[in-house]
């Protein structure tokens, strides 16, 4: 048995409260340990919510803008629920800070997919 497109958005409404996103330099991994940004001006930033789920997504409300410290060069992300790894993928955009500055990611999407 399968969840119908339907049932998969709302298992994402109920299911979404990710809070915070972390930016990484490479891969996080699947628990999000790994390659995570530092200095003085990084820190994780809080998600403020998500829109209503639609076509088994769901998609941050607003620009995402997480500040970075001078040289970091993020490539990866990771979302987080009360400090547990929930997703983890690739920056739409990659840049360099040599002085710093802020990642701004204008979409991000959590699709879910079923094993066949």
């Amino acid at each position: 048995m399968s969840l119908t497109p339907l049932g998969m958005n709302q298992v994402l409404k109920e299911g979404v409260k990710f809070d915070e996103i972390s930016l990484h330099s490479a891969d996080p991994t699947d628990d999000g340990s790994a390659n995570e940004l530092v200095g003085a001006d990084y820190a994780r930033q809080p998600i403020a919510s998500w829109k209503e789920p639609a076509n088994k997504e769901v998609e941050v409300n607003g620009l995402v803008r997480v500040q970075v410290h001078a040289g970091n060069l993020p490539t990866h992300y990771a979302i987080w629920k009360a400090g547990v790894c929930m997703d983890t993928g690739v920056l739409p955009a990659v840049g360099s800070y040599p002085s710093g500055g802020f990642v701004e990611i204008p979409s991000l999407k959590i699709q879910l997919a079923l094993p066949a």
